[in-house]
Parts: structure tokens; C-alpha cells; sequence
């Protein structure tokens, strides 16, 4: 007898081992309400806006001054033919320093080449 009750004792296990998996995967989870698909309209957006709910940034002004002339575009370096010159001088500098080291380079290989020869 006890082998028997035994035996449905650990059937019942294992079903109900199978079955909580199963009943808490069609559940939602506690904590979480389900979330519904809300469909905002401007009326909403400009209630919310009203008691402070909302702060929407970059938003236009609905008044413009019709006196306000454009702004001008700011500054492009790459548009001022001055930074193109500053930039080339600067480069010429760079350049003319690196080949004078190149030509020192040269001149040590050459120095060492000539006295490995004479050995």
C-alpha cells in the first residue's frame, strides 16, 4: 500500500509540476497592468500641456515679430578664404620642416653607407 501511494504521490508531482508553468505563462505577470494602444490627439496634447503635464521642446512661437529681420547664418570656417590661408601657411611650415629632417635622415644613411664601405 505504500508503494502505491507512493506511485500517486509522485504523479501528482510531476503534473502539477508541468501545470504551474503552464497556468503562469497565460497570466500577466503581478506588478504590470497590460498595456493599451492610446491613440494622442492635439486636444489631448494641449489639455496635458495646460496643467503643466507636458513640455514640448523646439516648439515654434505662435507669435512671430513681424519686425524680427532673419538671423544671419553663422560663421563657416571652410567658407573664409583667411582660414584657408592660415591653413596653407601652416602646412608649408609642416612640410618644409619634415623634408628638411628627411634630408638629414639622408645625409646620416649616406655618412653610414660610406663608412661601412671602407671597412
Amino acid at each position: 500500500m505504500n508503494r502505491g501511494l507512493m506511485s500517486l504521490l509522485a504523479m501528482l508531482m510531476t503534473i502539477t509540476t508541468f501545470a504551474i508553468p503552464a497556468r503562469a505563462a497565460n497570466e500577466p505577470r503581478a506588478g504590470r497592468l497590460p498595456r493599451t494602444a492610446m491613440v494622442w490627439t492635439n486636444h489631448d496634447l494641449k489639455r496635458l500641456r495646460s496643467h503643466g503635464l507636458i513640455s514640448i521642446v523646439g516648439q515654434p512661437a505662435l507669435v512671430q515679430d513681424a519686425t524680427a529681420e532673419e538671423q544671419p547664418s553663422p560663421h563657416v570656417k571652410t567658407q573664409d578664404p583667411e582660414w584657408y590661408a592660415e591653413r596653407a601657411t601652416m602646412l608649408l611650415d609642416e612640410l618644409e620642416r619634415s623634408q628638411a629632417q628627411l634630408h638629414q635622415y639622408r645625409q646620416a644613411l649616406d655618412a653610414g653607407t660610406l663608412r661601412g664601405q671602407s671597412h
